[in-house]
């Protein structure tokens, strides 16, 4: 699925975004960092 498997994936947003659950799709990929004005997560 992934063109490079060994990328790091990081998603932006702000803090305020956050939700403890999404609906997912086919297309959509798992994320490794999600970096908001607030925090750094690793997923």
């Amino acid at each position: 699925m992934y063109k490079i498997p060994n990328a790091i994936r990081v998603g932006i947003g702000y803090s305020f975004q956050e939700v403890k659950n999404i609906p997912l799709e086919d297309h959509d990929q798992k994320l490794h960092y999600i970096v908001t004005e607030k925090e750094i997560i690793k997923k």
